[in-house]
């Protein structure tokens, strides 16, 4: 296949491409102008039919096939974490789920996703993700904005559509419903199911839930029953006496590790010997605790209990792993061979990356070796080749050293490398290249990150905060809820995104710029929205007032008046109620009104 010149490998070797459909343009369809294109979303749909309800048969086609997309990630265990308009293209006409750089296995605390296509309940689950496509799909239904659910459209559909649209609608509701335990399709696969049966004009399966219940129920009484009769049996006597003598039998312990020599201790850190000369004696049933501890390597704790299956010599063991961080104000030698020399708190490696060290780098992650070049000098006396390279080929090095040394155990996670090339560097060796291209020896420096921190104060509290580097909007993660404040500390220097989270309150995002060890304080205020919040009193957008009735239920503060009824006669068409007998006004309880036009 000929490519356009996306990119090409500098060594000639052979190079993997990403190539993918090419969406509809969203004015001309497949008739593609590179010049004008832009891409058709649903995003760009409702834009240009803002308020425009789709067609019922439409709205069905694309919530099966982005809900059959869901389901063929679920069922390989990820999450696609930001389902909305914006994210479905269409190729050809057909719908399609786009944009998954922010896939991830399901159940990653992480806070992704746009404001009013997020759940209740947070991101990240398989769940979370139908709840948004049927957020996308009630915009696409009914042509409102997703913050306005349950709203009903200003207009309804009529005739034989009008039956369609409302099972839609009923399924809308349901995968949209705020309370997890309410909802009846709890999956990619049941909504595809479902809107299948659908588009096929066939109803919803009804839930199976009490046949399974009454099943449960006879198992467990038909086992109760039968342990009744047999309880008290000779047999039963007999296993029960037989297995009292196997409680009783000791098991010798002897802890064990590699490399040996490793300090015991019990579990109040009482010295009990060293590893693979200490045992112990202990019976089947036993708990045991002990911590091993060995100068350069990390410390392990051992815990389980004895089974009436251990051996009578049992040997509990482990393989100690290496942990040789940096010491201030110690030489260090780092899991290169590579030594420094303690500067203050950091640590400076004694001279320039060797030529060595950097072939190592290069044949690891096959680096461009024409992209550097080598010079003989003097260290400390003696002769050595060191790499004269750019500025990209030390942030690649420096990336490469940081994985190394923090996997073998001589890096953590508060541990940064700076590299330092050597900008005033001279010598009458050096090319015209080198000089011309600006390619220094450089030095390694690894220091502790010197974190800043935010205090939070929310209006009012119980906010969840999440903060993210703005450059690592997928490292999202939780950082706590509002007090009195709330302290989030251990902050690399760098912009930072706060995302204030609180039930019943929109959403409000903060970015902040946290310097070397800044100490910084904010207060916040948060807007309230119109979305119902179970448990409190809640007025909704036509002035219809609710309060709590348990913690999953609302009840009209007062019976439907008649103005609320007649503003639902005018948006879904249906027939007004007969008038009353007796002079009414619009704050009266609306009457004559039948049981299934209440349920409408």
């Amino acid at each position: 296949m000929n490519i356009l010149h996306v990119g090409r490998s500098p060594d000639g070797v052979s190079f993997y491409y990403y190539v993918m459909e090419l969406g509809d343009d969203v004015a001309t369809g497949q008739e593609i102008n590179p010049v004008e294109y832009e891409p058709r979303t649903l995003r760009a749909d409702t834009h240009q039919g803002a308020g425009v309800q789709w067609d019922t048969n439409v709205c069905i086609d694309v919530g099966l096939r982005l809900a059959e997309a869901l389901d063929h990630l679920h069922e390989r265990g990820l999450a696609h974490r930001d389902v909305k308009p914006s994210n479905v293209i269409f190729v050809n006409g057909r719908a399609k789920l786009a944009d998954i750089g922010l896939v991830a296995t399901r159940g990653q605390r992480t806070f992704v996703g746009t404001e009013g296509f997020v759940p209740p309940e947070g991101p990240g689950s398989s769940q979370a993700d139908v709840y948004s496509l049927g957020k996308v799909l009630y915009e696409i239904a009914t042509g409102k904005d997703r913050l306005s659910f349950p709203a009903l459209p200003d207009s309804m559909p009529t005739g034989l559509d009008r039956k369609r649209w409302l099972e839609l609608n009923k399924i809308i509701c349901d995968i949209c419903e705020p309370r997890i335990s309410k909802r009846k399709i709890s999956t990619a696969g049941q909504l595809a199911d479902a809107l299948r049966r659908l588009q096929r004009g066939k109803r919803r399966r009804r839930s199976g839930l009490a046949v399974w219940m009454t099943t449960g129920l006879l198992a467990l009484f038909t086992i109760w029953a039968s342990w009744e009769m047999v309880k008290n049996s000779a047999w039963i006597r007999q296993m029960a006496a037989a297995q009292d003598p196997v409680e009783q039998r000791t098991i010798q312990v002897r802890v064990n590790s590699a490399p040996e020599g490793a300090e015991v201790f019990d579990k109040n850190d009482r010295f009990l010997g060293m590893s693979n000369s200490y045992s112990t004696t202990l019976r089947i049933g036993d708990d045991y605790h002990f911590k091993l501890k060995k100068s350069g390597y990390k410390p392990v704790e051992l815990i389980d209990k004895l089974k009436p299956t251990t051996e009578p010599q049992h040997v509990v063991w482990t393989v100690l792993e290496n942990y040789s961080p940096p010491v201030a104000g110690e030489a260090w030698i780092d899991h290169l061979g590579i030594s420094y020399l303690p500067e203050g708190e950091a640590h400076l490696t004694s001279g320039f990356i060797a030529k060595e060290v950097w072939q190592r780098f290069a044949n690891e992650t096959k680096y461009p070796g024409e992209k550097v070049e080598f010079i003989s000098i003097t260290e400390n006396g003696k002769p050595v080749e060191v790499v004269l390279v750019s500025a990209d080929g030390v942030d690649a090095f420096r990336k490469w050293f940081y994985q190394g040394g923090h996997a073998g155990g001589y890096l953590t996670n508060d541990h940064e490398v700076i590299p330092l090339p050597e900008t005033s560097f001279a010598n009458p060796a050096l090319s015209e290249r080198a000089l011309r291209d600006g390619l220094k020896p450089f030095r390694l420096k690894v220091c502790l990150i010197n974190y800043g921190q935010i205090t939070m104060t929310t209006d009012p509290s119980g906010v969840e905060i999440y903060a993210n580097l703005v450059s690592d909007p997928s490292g999202r993660v939780s950082r706590g809820y509002t007090s009195d404040s709330l302290l989030i500390d251990s902050l690399r220097p760098g912009n930072w995104q706060l995302y204030l989270v609180l039930e019943g309150y929109k959403t409000q995002t903060l970015e902040i710029n946290v310097g070397e060890g800044e100490k910084i304080t904010k207060a916040v205020t948060l807007e309230k929205s119109l979305g119902v919040v179970f448990g409190k009193p809640w007025e909704n957008e036509i002035g219809m007032k609710f309060v709590p009735l348990g913690q999953d239920l609302m009840v009209s503060a007062w019976e439907t008046r008649l103005r609320d009824y007649e503003l639902f006669v005018k948006e879904s068409g249906a027939s007004p109620a007969p008038p009353a007998y007796f002079q009414q006004t619009s704050d009266h309880p609306v009457v004559n009104v039948s049981r299934s036009d209440a349920f409408a």
